[in-house]
């Protein structure tokens, strides 16, 4: 491994790994359900170091290395009274985050985050350093915005576009019974299709935290710039179904978008198993389908199905010429086994496996910063249609023929 500082490290590191026939892999922060950076054969580079941030406050423009980390971006930006839609989980970087496509907080109303990447410092399988933009290399660029590990360079330096700091944030939780998933599927979707693009609305299915029974724990969140508009994003919500049992009563309170990665904290030193899915069919439909799974794990596995923005409408995929990032749907059903014993390593990843083919009627595609890209030899390609595929593996014939730079392991 070689933890690199600066372009030039990168640079010298890929003619290194040509030079010794060796294949390159990359590291932003390691948050990888696959551990998709850990390779055999392959030198990695460790991009942790490449963290230097620069605020234009009247331009709302930031210059970011791969190795920042959405904790540390947040509170940069927000001394300035601006906000970027970095990753639920605040220790994720901004490599593998954007790379992916960047499907964070608010970017029901904001899109993807992607999408805010105007430019880009990239360094070639080569050692050399280009700034692509939409008029200079722009089909790089265009690679940048979302081929996860399809990409065939080394992005050393993201030029991001920023929004004004939300100044209202409305929050309402509960936790259902399983058996009333009958109740809740209907009340959650109409709920969803009134709510504004600043909803955020996670559906858990599995165990209680507090009790360990089987449980549909809801988070509705709120995003906007009026206190009053916050709350009537998650109005729909507050009001449940008089005849749905529920666990823990519903409760509500006001946050800040400074606050919300604290909601999405991942526990530390578990054992994982992971996958996801699009879909376009409404969320509960997707709740039917895989309730009778939330007895099987351990907490704190779940099964979260997350809406951003209400009506169906987010994520919303940019135009096939602008970005990489192609498939998505309505819904993105994430699957999430985590554990501590090695010896129930069959049991848990059997589970995901389960919960994949109840899902799978209802798939559209699948996301590359969260899939198992590992569980069948077509994933990689469900995460793009396939316009973007054959561009993008066009581009990787052109600028990494000898197949340096390894995303994914062969």
């Amino acid at each position: 491994m070689i933890r690199c500082q600066s372009a030039d490290q990168v640079g010298a590191t890929l003619r290194f790994a040509s030079e010794q026939s060796l294949g390159v892999s990359l590291r932003g922060s390691g948050h990888s359900y696959i551990a998709a950076p850990l390779q055999n054969h392959t030198l990695l580079i460790d991009l942790g170091g490449m963290n230097d941030i620069t605020v234009n406050r009247q331009a709302q423009r930031a210059v970011a290395g791969p190795g920042v980390r959405g904790g540390r971006l947040l509170p940069a930006l927000a001394h300035h009274g601006l906000a970027f839609p970095i990753g639920h989980c605040e220790d994720v970087a901004l490599g593998g985050y954007l790379l992916a496509g960047g499907l964070g907080w608010n970017s029901g109303a904001w899109g993807p985050a992607c999408l805010h990447v105007e430019a880009a410092d990239v360094v070639l399988a080569d050692g050399r350093l280009l700034h692509v933009t939409e008029h200079e290399h722009p089909e790089i660029l265009w690679a940048v915005r979302g081929a996860g590990c399809a990409f065939f360079a080394v992005v050393v330096a993201y030029h991001l576009r920023l929004e004004p700091m939300p100044a209202h944030v409305h929050v309402w939780s509960g936790t259902f019974c399983l058996s009333a998933a009958s109740q809740v599927a209907p009340w959650l979707d109409q709920a969803i299709a009134a709510a504004p693009p600043g909803l955020e609305l996670t559906c858990m299915i599995g165990p209680d935290f507090e009790t360990g029974k089987p449980a549909i724990s809801l988070r509705a969140i709120g995003i906007a710039d009026t206190a009053e508009y916050a709350r009537a994003t998650v109005a729909d919500f507050i009001v449940p179904p008089a005849d749905a049992s529920m666990i823990h009563a519903g409760k509500q309170h006001r946050s800040h978008f400074m606050d919300l990665p604290r909601l999405s904290v991942m526990p530390s030193n578990k054992r994982v198993a992971a996958d996801q899915c699009w879909s376009d069919h409404p969320l509960g439909d997707l709740l039917l389908a895989v309730c009778d799974l939330a007895a099987v794990p351990d907490a704190p596995s779940s099964i979260n199905l997350v809406v951003q923005g209400g009506h169906g409408r987010i994520p919303r995929m940019p135009d096939p010429g602008t970005a990489a990032l192609s498939v998505g749907g309505g819904v993105s059903a994430g699957i999430y086994a985590m554990w501590d014993d090695e010896r129930d390593d069959a049991r848990h990843c059997e589970w995901v496996q389960r919960a994949d083919v109840a899902l799978a009627p209802f798939a559209c595609g699948r996301y590359v910063g969260e899939a198992d890209l590992h569980a069948a030899p077509d994933r990689l390609r469900e995460c793009f249609n396939t316009a973007a595929w054959e561009r993008l593996s066009d581009l990787r014939a052109t600028y990494d023929p000898v197949g340096l730079i390894r995303g994914l392991a062969e």
